[in-house]
């Protein structure tokens, strides 16, 4: 449904830039490429105490303000914003686990030939990677990292290659918005001509009291040199919580001939507002992250008067050639969302719902189904019985428009109604079928399964690739696969694995196992999300990785990256 009139959009463009000029975040000097050839910096070590540190005693938070915490816990993608709220209620344990596991554990030898980003003691997940598109050798890989220079609890920290991916180093840390703040969701993009990169991030208060998208913007040869911001995208000022945000651009701007939407980029979120009110939302910048607009209404695509029926989630936007985006989301639909391992709501189906725009994200057309009625949701943990990692946000979809136009688009659901089943996660895909050009994206292919076996498959990412050889798209489809896992112990091992389709999407090849050796599960979290990028040449993946561990309660993770 359309969400209520909420006032006007108060964070349309809210530089912190007084802050940024007294940092050190980002500095011109040296450039990230001579801080390459230089002597490493020093991390501070973190003191192997609870990752939930320690911190002066607060006054306690009101009963309103509890009682909306605790609403918002079950429903939080990430096991960085879980963490935070989850001490702000002095909740140590959760569904059997406790919270307070260390990642300061020391590193053994990586035997694989994945190339590493980072795999230093502390623990690095979640990353994202983006490549510049006219010079393939500059990587940039953005990832947690509580092991940082920043001493923050959490960092999302910036990792460069100037070599293709053969080497990376940690040049720095995004800023946050106060230095006891922890960093969540760490999102990167070139824009498509090259000229800039795009740091998206969530910095979250100490106490939990409040949540802000930020997004900074790098130059595009020299990507710690900062050029504008970081900007507030979406403000948690008035006691709502964001989760989940993400951020995207026209990546084939010039596929149809004409190169005008270079300077666009669409930043999306989950909103939990204080009122019990839940939503997806949606805004833009024109001019390459330098202000953003700001959307009528607050720029809501979908909303949810109770954050049950018809609870909305993990909302990201896709840009292709022309003027079209397109925002996807999970949508619990009506029979509601489904708590872990308690009874079904009705039937635990749930929609893949959309909303697109003909004119840049200015206007978008009503909420329709890229896939509807599927059954079922994911448990919020991996099983059987919820042993391992978090689980839930594979149902949240990834998506991509390639450049003849065609949006297409993966997600993870449960092939079984059982929650304590090894079978828990199946990798789904669809892609728009319409006339010339596709847009408004309105109609789908139906489902088609990508990922499936005894064991769970789940968080997918998809890229797409324009080659001379065809004007068919090149797309990729990778995802996490427990299929390795012995039967005495199902989807205790995962690796990265591949599909590709030489034809647009209409058919796929075989698996491709891209990790040379599996890696342990975890009982808490290794991200929510990896991520993948392609140029014409090359199909690069980068994503958390525990090859080297021999214990599940080992919470220290790394960092790998490997190209097709």
């Amino acid at each position: 449904m359309q969400i209520p009139s909420r006032g006007s959009l108060l964070v349309a463009s809210l530089s912190i830039l007084a802050p940024l000029a007294a940092s050190t975040f980002l500095s011109r000097a040296p450039s990230a490429r001579a801080a390459a050839q230089s002597a490493p910096l020093v991390r501070p070590r973190p003191n192997g105490a609870s990752s939930l540190r320690s911190r002066p005693a607060e006054p306690q938070p009101s009963p309103e303000r509890t009682k909306f915490l605790r609403r918002l816990l079950p429903r939080v993608g990430g096991d960085v914003v879980f963490r935070k709220v989850a001490r702000e209620l002095g909740v140590t344990e959760w569904r059997g686990k406790r919270l307070d596991v260390s990642s300061n554990s020391a590193d053994g030898q990586l035997l694989a030939l994945d190339q590493p980003v980072d795999v230093t003691p502390g623990s690095q997940n979640e990353p994202s990677i983006a490549v510049n598109p006219n010079d393939e050798s500059r990587i940039v890989v953005f990832a947690h990292n509580d092991d940082n220079f920043s001493g923050y609890d959490n960092a999302c920290s910036i990792y460069l290659s100037f070599d293709a991916g053969f080497s990376f180093f940690y040049a720095q840390d995004a800023l946050l918005l106060n230095p006891t703040d922890t960093c969540a969701y760490p999102v990167v993009r070139y824009s498509p001509d090259g000229n800039v990169v795009y740091y998206s991030y969530l910095s979250i208060s100490d106490d939990a009291s409040r949540s802000d998208v930020m997004v900074a913007v790098g130059d595009g040869d020299d990507p710690t040199t900062i050029v504008s911001g970081p900007n507030i995208v979406f403000t948690g000022a008035f006691g709502d919580f964001n989760d989940k945000p993400w951020i995207d651009v026209h990546t084939f701007d010039s596929a149809d001939g004409v190169s005008d939407g270079a300077a666009f980029v669409y930043a999306t979120t989950t909103i939990f507002y204080v009122d019990g009110h839940c939503g997806v939302v949606f805004n833009r910048s024109i001019n390459y992250g330098a202000s953003w607009v700001g959307v009528g209404g607050m720029g809501s695509l979908d909303y949810s008067l109770d954050c049950n029926l018809g609870f909305t989630h993990g909302p990201r936007a896709a840009a292709g050639p022309g003027q079209q985006v397109l925002v996807c989301y999970f949508d619990a639909g009506a029979d509601g969302f489904s708590a872990p391992l308690d009874p079904p709501a009705l039937l635990n189906r749930f929609d893949i719902s959309c909303r697109s725009s003909a004119d840049r994200g200015a206007n978008f057309g009503v909420p329709f189904a890229a896939a509807r009625n599927v059954a079922f949701e994911l448990n919020y943990s991996l099983g059987p019985n919820e042993l391992y990692h978090r689980w839930l946000g594979g149902m949240f979809p990834a998506l991509t428009i390639d450049h003849n136009g065609t949006a297409h688009l993966v997600f993870a659901m449960d092939p079984t109604a059982s929650k304590v089943d090894a079978e828990a996660g199946n990798v789904q895909y669809v892609r728009s079928t319409a006339s010339a050009g596709n847009p408004p994206y309105t109609t789908w292919t139906p489902r088609v399964t990508i990922g499936s076996g005894l064991r769970a498959q789940g968080y997918p990412t998809i890229a797409a690739q324009r080659s001379l050889l065809t004007t068919n798209s090149y797309i990729y489809i990778a995802y996490y696969d427990h299929y390795r896992s012995p039967t005495a112990a199902p989807n205790v091992l995962y690796d990265v694995r591949y599909r590709k389709s030489l034809n647009g999407g209409a058919t796929f090849g075989a698996p491709v196992t891209v990790t040379d050796v599996p890696s342990l599960s975890d009982v808490s979290f290794i991200g929510d999300y990896f991520d993948s990028a392609a140029t014409m040449r090359k199909y690069f993946l980068v994503w958390t990785d525990r090859a080297d561990k021999t214990n599940v309660f080992d919470a220290e993770d790394d960092i790998v990256i490997d190209r097709y």
